[in-house]
């Protein structure tokens, strides 16, 4: 099984590219703002 590279936001079911973030960082939501 593959692991994706991609996630989709639980708000707005925006499509994003997962990507590594240094530590203690979190990721949102290009649209909304939600974190991811």
């Amino acid at each position: 099984m593959t692991e994706s590279r991609l996630v989709a936001c639980h708000a707005c079911d925006m499509l994003q590219h997962k990507v590594p973030l240094p530590p203690g960082t979190v990721a949102n939501c290009a649209r909304c703002g939600t974190r991811l």
